[in-house]
């Protein structure tokens, strides 16, 4: 019981202390108000300017003085330099000149380089350029891209690493101009329209898996720039154009009696003839990336890649029908062990579920169900050989 009540009269004693402390200082700051009052009424100037009946003793104005300097600073008036004349407000449709010099715009890093200057040359005046944590603009980026020069793939190698130190160390945000020239480039260094010899077929193809490669690669940040068109211009059609005439090089002219490993021998025809099979995966993963983008791409994503998606994201354009077309047909030309067919059925379930964005044409189902009962009656056919030569060798033993 004694101790319940010397509990009770400690939470008193602090209870009556918290009230008078906060009294205190309700007293403490009317007093700093009222002496505001009085310190602005002791000015002379202010006071005849605003009451010229006011007089105020010298006792208050030195009381004011005192527990003004004690509180806070004294407030300052400018009385000469107040107007009630609006400031001016500027022309927004007044054009800006060159001769402003608040708004000259300094001169690009690429300006020391020579007229006709390589993407090997921009890159290193704009690596020197980031040493010294500086930003790269866009137009200068933009003119790395154009300085690609034809059949030389370096350049295009140049511009993937470009693309991949910029957002990696720079912060550097591409737009879809940016990108449309980054692809024009590669693919203008990948392949010429002129001076190409048979191989041009094998040169589509592995620029184009080249190109869709970049694409998927987040860290060169195409995946959410690049648009459909671009993609389906050059890299879908490029490698449809690569796959409708390509066939694996022949290896006869090879000297047997070379001292060549076997299996690097082997790794070489197996590359050769994967090809198709590359383009083939590649137009998948390019469809799939664009299905992704145009539904809701951020769904399954942790807060901070949430975060970064949609602060590096300028486009959300889904596949087109074109583009479903176009893929499915470069599946198809994959026909080993059906995988091509497979693959394109696929594409086209998913396009199916993505109603939001489009649907796919009835020549491109209709393709597909062809390769289907194909693929379907060439089992059949294998099926019913295996039955007859079981059978045969059945008899075989029997007549023995």
């Amino acid at each position: 019981m004694s101790s319940t009540l010397t509990k009770s009269l400690i939470r008193l004693h602090r209870c009556q202390n918290a009230i008078t402390h906060k009294s205190l200082q309700a007293s403490k700051s009317f007093t700093t108000q009222s002496n505001y009052k009085y310190k602005f009424n002791s000015n002379p100037s202010v006071a005849c300017t605003s009451n010229p009946n006011a007089n105020v003793s010298t006792n208050a104005n030195a009381n004011a003085n005192s527990s003004i300097h004690k509180y806070s600073p004294v407030p300052k008036f400018q009385m000469a330099k107040f107007s009630t004349t609006p400031n001016a407000v500027k022309d927004p449709s007044a054009t800006v000149t060159a001769n402003d010099a608040t708004f000259q715009r300094s001169p690009s890093v690429l300006s020391a380089l020579p007229q006709n200057y390589t993407p090997g040359q921009a890159w290193g005046i704009l690596q020197k350029h980031l040493a010294g944590h500086n930003k790269v603009r866009l137009d200068d980026f933009i003119a790395l891209c154009n300085a690609s020069r034809p059949k030389y793939p370096k350049d295009a190698k140049v511009i993937l690493t470009a693309l991949l130190d910029l957002k990696r160390c720079n912060d550097f945000y591409i737009s879809e101009e940016g990108s449309h020239a980054a692809i024009e480039g590669m693919v203008r260094s990948m392949i010429s329209d002129s001076g190409l010899d048979a191989t041009e077929d094998e040169f589509k193809l592995k620029a184009g898996i080249f190109i869709g490669e970049v694409f998927g690669n987040e860290g060169a940040g195409l995946y959410c720039v690049a648009g459909t068109e671009d993609l389906n211009d050059h890299v879908l059609k490029l490698l449809l154009s690569g796959a409708k005439n390509y066939s694996p090089i022949p290896r006869d002219d090879v000297d047997k009696d070379a001292d060549v490993d076997a299996g690097a021998e082997d790794g070489e025809n197996s590359v050769s003839a994967s090809l198709l099979a590359q383009a083939a995966t590649v137009a998948k993963d390019t469809v799939d990336i664009l299905m992704t983008r145009a539904s809701s791409p951020t769904k399954d994503m942790k807060k901070r890649k949430k975060r970064n998606y949609l602060k590096y994201s300028r486009c959300s354009s889904g596949p087109t029908p074109e583009s479903i077309d176009l893929a499915v047909k470069i599946c198809l030309k994959h026909d080993e062990e059906g995988e091509g067919v497979k693959m394109a059925r696929a594409i086209l379930d998913a396009y199916k579920e993505c109603q939001h964005i489009g649907s796919a044409d009835v020549d491109t189902i209709a393709l597909v169900g062809d390769a289907e009962s194909r693929m379907q009656a060439m089992k059949d056919a294998e099926a019913a050989d295996e039955e007859s030569k079981d059978d045969d060798s059945v008899d075989g033993s029997e007549a023995k």
